[in-house]
């Protein structure tokens, strides 16, 4: 499959999983190649027009330079630290990694990175 079509397919995952939040969840987009690009500087509250408006966001990426996962991750452990203490319930953080390309041993590098 061509890149294009893997990018595709990972920002269609992305919609959906975004679709699908609730007013209860926060969310935060980190896109990565050779750079990163964030839809928000914070978390946002899963309101239903945050949802649609960062759905409509992700309609608007095209593929672009290669892939160095690194930068997204360090970007979105970032994200989620800027979040510890603002969030109003006991938040539990996930990170979503979906990749259109190939960067490398994903896992040693999260797993060192977590430390």
């Amino acid at each position: 499959m061509s890149s294009d079509g893997r990018m595709v397919k990972a920002i269609e995952a992305a919609k959906s999983i975004i679709g699908g939040l609730s007013f209860d969840d926060y969310f935060g987009i980190v896109l990565f190649d050779s750079d990163v690009q964030i839809y928000k500087t914070s978390l946002k509250v899963a309101s239903s027009n945050n949802r649609d408006t960062a759905i409509d966001w992700l309609g608007t990426i095209q593929p672009r330079g290669t892939t160095d996962f690194k930068i997204g991750f360090r970007e979105a452990f970032e994200l989620l630290d800027g979040c510890s203490g603002n969030c109003e319930h006991a938040c539990r953080s996930a990170i979503l990694f979906l990749t259109d390309g190939q960067g490398g041993d994903v896992v040693n590098y999260v797993t060192e990175l977590a430390r």
